[in-house]
């Protein structure tokens, strides 16, 4: 009996799932009642591709990757895209410089793109042998100018938001250098606003619009049309894109908070602010909760997230630890939904939120399995004063009894100006259960300061509580942390 089928097999096999290595083939003859033991050999056989490229910067993809990069890329597929081993070097010959590759790259088929800013992409396939040396040589072309895309990142903004919270900013890519101006109109189709572009160096451009007209002044709340007027750096006509709708709406402000009076479920007080419709918002937390007589008792370790769906609906969402020198690290989840209508300069809304914890929980941010409450705040410019009133159930045995909880009654106030916005905050929890109020519980009180960094998305923060039990022990959590707008 002959094996070379069986062993062809086992080398296609190989072959196919690496891509880079090659089997020597051998046959054998089997008799009867006789054992031998077949040994193939693998090995990688690759050649050489010289690549001259008429153009000194521009980009060369391998079968899909960017060469030159300093990772490399895995695929989940039946062979690894990588970037190949090689070197480039720059050359000039009869008034034209560009660069040399030498890559040495596996048998086979390969696909070459190059790309360039203002040149049309050259792409093409060749097949490079075993132990052998394939020379090509690229030349690209100038591109016709084209705009390719045009696009808003926000539908909706407030232009007294800070920062970047206050600006739409436009995104297009183009083919080739050029020029333009961004457009505004209103509703009426007056033009409002008019700005000349920077010359564009590079395929994707931005330009950002701060809502305001020609004369500096905000404009007033509306819709708004975006127009893009560009042209290549030949003279050519001008390409007006298609219309894009922003809407200004002075209403929806960003509130600058990240700890007691956050929308997420691990605030000490929730607050009567929500984001505007279709914002994200994340935050990292970390910090150090002390008792006088006892020390050290935990460094809590937050993430969270919040999102709007709705201009009346925000979604939480937190998850941490607390790290503990004398027990297990608890596992805590918390969620919470909230809504807040607004009346003038009233806010009023409700909550509906749980947890999970792992293990007993000593933070002052830690939450019951099950909580719902109400809020009730008032804005007088920027400053917002605000009451809560929440029920928190399940905290006997980490199972839920409707009977056995806590009240938590807070009041909060916040100055939100500009790019900074400091808050306080107290709350009193009132134990309960079947028999009545149990008395006095544990009372928490803190302020915080926040700050958005200009021109960017980014907020940091820091705050101080103290806290006192029912057995009169006192204490003082310090908490740090930064938040991301989206």
């Amino acid at each position: 009996m002959r094996c070379i089928k069986k062993t062809a097999v086992i080398i296609a096999f190989l072959v196919y799932s690496t891509g880079f290595l090659y089997a020597q083939e051998s046959e054998c003859d089997l008799e009867n009642e006789s054992r031998y033991q077949i040994t193939t050999e693998l090995r990688q056989t690759s050649g050489e591709l010289h690549l001259r490229i008429n153009e000194t910067d521009a980009a060369l993809y391998l079968d899909g990757v960017k060469q030159g990069n300093l990772f490399v890329c895995f695929s989940l597929g039946t062979a690894a895209k990588k970037n190949y081993d090689g070197s480039y070097t720059y050359f000039e010959q009869n008034g034209i410089r560009g660069c040399e590759w030498i890559l040495k790259v596996p048998e086979g088929e390969h696909i070459i793109e190059v790309k360039k800013f203002g040149k049309k992409t050259a792409v093409t396939k060749v097949y490079v042998f075993g132990k052998t040396q394939v020379e090509l040589d690229v030349s690209l072309q100038d591109a016709d100018f084209e705009l390719i895309s045009f696009s808003a990142e926000k539908k909706r903004f407030n232009p007294y938001n800070p920062g970047t919270l206050g600006m739409c900013r436009f995104n297009f890519s183009v083919t080739a250098p050029g020029e333009g101006m961004l457009e505004i109109y209103g509703a009426d189709s007056r033009l409002v606003y008019r700005r000349g572009l920077k010359p564009f160096a590079a395929e994707n451009v931005h330009s950002t619009w701060d809502g305001r007209d020609e004369n500096g002044a905000i404009v007033k709340k509306g819709i708004y049309t975006a127009y893009l007027q560009v042209r290549g750096a030949a003279g050519t006509e001008f390409i007006q894109s298609e219309p894009l709708s922003v809407a200004v709406d002075t209403a929806p402000s960003v509130p600058l908070s990240l700890f007691s009076t956050s929308g997420l479920s691990a605030g000490l007080v929730p607050a009567a602010h929500l984001m505007p419709k279709g914002s994200l918002y994340g935050a990292g937390t970390c910090g150090t909760d002390f008792s006088l007589s006892k020390g050290f008792k935990t460094a809590p370790l937050f993430l969270g997230f919040a999102y709007a769906p709705l201009e009346f609906l925000e979604l939480s969402c937190t998850t941490g630890t607390e790290i503990k020198l004398s027990r297990a690290n608890p596992l805590i989840i918390q969620g919470c939904l909230k809504a807040v209508c607004k009346s003038g300069m009233f806010r009023y809304g409700a909550l509906l939120g749980g947890a999970y914890s792992s293990g007993k929980a000593a933070s002052v941010f830690n939450e019951g399995i099950l909580h719902t409450g109400s809020l009730f705040a008032i804005d007088h410019g920027p400053l917002c004063i605000g009451v809560s009133e929440q029920v928190f159930f399940g905290i006997t045995g980490g199972e839920l009894y409707p009977l056995n909880g806590n009240l938590k009654t807070g009041v909060s106030g916040s100055f939100q100006k500009g790019f900074y916005a400091v808050h306080l905050s107290a709350v009193l929890y009132s134990p309960f259960s079947s028999s009545g109020m149990q008395g006095f519980g544990r009372i928490q009180a803190g302020s915080d300061v926040c700050v958005l960094i200009p021109k960017t998305l980014c907020m940091p923060g820091a705050g101080i509580y103290y806290t006192r039990d029912k057995n009169g022990e006192n204490g003082f959590t310090f908490r740090i942390g930064a938040a991301i707008y989206h």
